[in-house]
């Protein structure tokens, strides 16, 4: 079974549209733990409401608001999956119909799944949000680019991709969505708390997976996921994640120093 696992922070809209994309999947192996970091009642209350009608479990892994620990969040909602394989999404991803499917047949012992995004655009966004309607599996995506409603089309072209072209690079691997053994994760500590506010935390991530060998698996055409526009999050605590970023890419530590077992 798979746990997908996602990230929020008062973003009820964003989570409920991510949710109904999962209520549509073709596969039904699988749960959801929202790794939720500190989001008030208006979340709480969404949660519950598809628990009620979704067509897999859900569980609400909650953490106090102390500012953005996304780090944290998804720790704490691993110790409440009970999948032996694990997939992250944020929840302003909209996965395709084929997506859990896809990632069920990708999964292999040594390697983690790295997905791709397709962004919406801003206008797009708030429609579908709007309307509580995800874009039809058969859409016509070259149309949908050509009016500039996403902002590229290559990953939604289902192709063959060359699998095995970056297994021990990190660069490009990003934390909305990709798949990885439970196992793997654990060995890790998971993601490294000592990260708090916007960035890095996935790459000193990607960067500690790959050092304890696992691989890189590129599976851009098989697993994307479209992206809902929004505002970017503040940066301000960028440079004091840089260095906690310089501090693991110099050493040779595999194991987060603030994680699951700290």
């Amino acid at each position: 079974m798979i746990s997908i696992i996602i990230s929020t922070y008062n973003n009820p809209e964003y989570l409920n549209m991510c949710l109904l994309a999962l209520n549509k999947q073709t596969s039904d192996d699988f749960e959801v733990v929202v790794a939720d970091d500190g989001s008030g009642k208006p979340t709480q209350n969404l949660i519950e409401t598809w628990k009620k009608k979704a067509n897999y479990p859900i569980k609400h892994a909650w953490q106090k608001d102390q500012g953005f620990r996304l780090a944290a969040s998804r720790n704490n909602a691993f110790r409440k999956s009970a999948g032996d394989y694990l997939v992250f999404l944020d929840c302003d991803c909209l996965a395709l119909p084929t997506f859990v499917q896809n990632h069920l047949k990708l999964k292999q012992k040594n390697f983690f799944v790295r997905g791709s995004r397709v962004l919406l655009s801003e206008g797009y966004s708030k429609q579908i949000i709007e309307a509580e309607a995800l874009p039809p599996g058969d859409q016509n995506w070259l149309k949908l680019r050509l009016a500039k409603k996403i902002n590229r089309l290559l990953p939604l072209i289902p192709i063959p991709t060359m699998r095995y072209l970056n297994k021990k690079k990190s660069w490009g691997a990003i934390g909305c969505n990709f798949g990885v053994h439970r196992n793997d994760y654990a060995a890790l500590s998971g993601f490294d708390e000592s990260y708090e506010g916007w960035g890095r935390e996935d790459t000193d991530f990607f960067i500690r997976l790959i050092r304890s060998g696992v691989q890189r698996k590129e599976a851009r055409s098989d697993v994307p996921v479209l992206h809902i526009w929004h505002p970017e999050n503040p940066r301000t605590s960028l440079s004091k994640n840089e260095e906690l970023l310089r501090d693991t890419t110099q050493s040779d530590r595999i194991q987060s120093k603030k994680g699951l077992t700290s």
